[in-house]
């Protein structure tokens, strides 16, 4: 299972996927954002790939309802699908001051959806590889920054389970 969840829609993956059952694709993005409506004549097959679930989420989406439309959907997927493996993508373009990505997303509302993710793949028994993606930011320790939360949020989950 992919789980993508970068500012732009995951029609890669989508087009990779395409024909393979056994891998179920899910793309959280800004619906008002590239590739979607994207018009030069010479690269007009953009957007037309479709994930097995895309939750296209209005521009200027904040922290708490991108929370809900992902506690919403995510955890019925996994349950269905019931993947052996979920490869998650914790694109960070989704934050509030990122030039190219049209939601207003904190970073403390970034760690949360990390956090999430990772508590809830390894609740429901399914491991988990976790990758950065996105962000466009002159600032490149913030970028930086951004980028570590996710690991944060895996480093996070990994000490609570070593107490139990």
């Amino acid at each position: 299972m992919v789980v993508d969840c970068d500012v732009h829609q995951g029609d890669g993956t989508a087009e990779i996927f395409r024909n393979d059952p056994s891998v179920f694709t899910l793309s959280m993005h800004c619906g008002d954002n590239f590739p979607f409506g994207f018009t030069a004549k010479s690269l007009s097959y953009l957007g037309k790939d479709k994930s097995d679930l895309d939750i296209a989420i209005p521009m200027g989406t904040g922290d708490e309802t991108y929370m809900r439309l992902l506690r919403r959907h995510l955890p019925q997927v996994i349950h269905k699908f019931k993947p052996d493996l979920l490869l998650y993508i914790g694109g960070i373009d989704v934050w509030e001051g990122d030039g190219l990505g049209k939601l207003k997303i904190t970073e403390a509302g970034i760690f949360e959806r990390d956090l999430y993710v990772v508590e809830l793949a390894m609740r429901m028994g399914v491991p988990i590889g976790c990758m950065i993606g996105g962000g466009y930011d002159q600032n490149r320790e913030a970028l930086a920054y951004r980028h570590s939360l996710v690991h944060r949020a895996a480093i996070q989950v990994w000490n609570q389970l070593k107490r139990r």
